[in-house]
């Protein structure tokens, strides 16, 4: 996967980035106006990451991130250990599981294996057994047209509840919501769950709505990590944008910081674009 080829340096770097050969990709639109390209609500710019040299097998692929990206990194690392003393003296900050010490824990891939995982915990087991805490649970839901009116603090599961309804099996990925399970009955063999599925509208949270959903099959409920509980948005991490090597975008793209005279032409010299294509390494 392109999203794990790390930095390397330009004398490290064995790939680069180039405009695609891919036969979608739509090389005439290098030819219109920076107006133009964003008035296109469609991708069809595509890049490609292409070997610059021979690759043995096992050797890892690199691309270099750019000279700003390299500067940013090196100043980042300079002032990791003053960052990391003014970090933990937050009082309300709370670590996040690295990958590291992630390690012997199970993943949410571990426990989606529903022939490993066939029974989930309810809350009140989880009271005393809980899962790792940066794991939570979804559930398939199909929202019903009509809410049955349930507008009290359940007695059995001490959890806040406006709509009653029986499950309906659904593998839309756009029926998946935020739950708890709040109970588990084995009938006849086979494990029936009811759950708090939790309705919450994109703009005002508070106006969600909380559903009691019932005779739920194990393959309804699937684990994942927590919002923002992975290392990467931990307070301190880098981030800093990829740079694009230079001459890959067209010059009438760029800001020259040119001035414009009265007819509205950029003055500014303008180098030619080399092309990639014929600059190979």
């Amino acid at each position: 996967s392109v999203n794990f080829i790390n930095h390397g340096s330009l004398e490290e770097s064995n790939a680069e980035i180039r405009w695609s050969g891919f036969p979608y990709h739509k090389a005439e639109w290098l030819d219109v106006t920076i107006d133009d390209m964003k008035a296109k609500l469609k991708t069809g710019l595509l890049f490609d990451i292409v070997a610059t040299r021979d690759i043995r097998r096992g050797e890892e692929i690199l691309f270099y991130y750019g000279k700003e990206w390299e500067d940013e990194w090196d100043e980042h690392v300079k002032e990791w250990g003053s960052m990391k003393e003014e970090v933990e003296d937050v009082n309300d900050y709370q670590p996040i599981v690295n990958l590291t010490e992630r390690l012997g824990i199970p993943t949410t891939n571990d426990l989606n294996q529903l022939e490993r995982n066939s029974i989930i915990r309810t809350k009140d087991e989880q009271a005393t057994d809980p899962y790792p805490p940066h794991i939570t649970t979804l559930c398939r839901f199909k929202i019903p047209k009509d809410c049955i009116s349930f507008t009290h603090i359940h007695p059995a599961h001490s959890t806040e509840l406006h709509c009653q309804s029986r499950w309906r099996v659904t593998y839309d990925e756009k029926d998946l919501f935020p739950c708890t399970v709040l109970s588990r009955e084995n009938i006849e063999g086979m494990d029936w769950y009811s759950a708090q599925v939790v309705e919450a509208p994109k703009k005002r949270k508070e106006d969600s709505t909380y559903h009691l959903v019932e005779y739920m099959t194990r393959d309804a409920i699937m684990f994942v990590d927590r919002p923002y509980s992975k290392d990467q948005y931990a307070r301190g991490v880098f981030r800093q944008a990829i740079g694009l090597p230079d001459g890959i975008m067209p010059s009438h793209w760029l800001d020259l910081d040119g001035d414009e005279d009265e007819t509205g032409e950029d003055n500014a010299s303008i180098e030619p674009v080399e092309d990639n294509e014929t600059a190979d390494n």
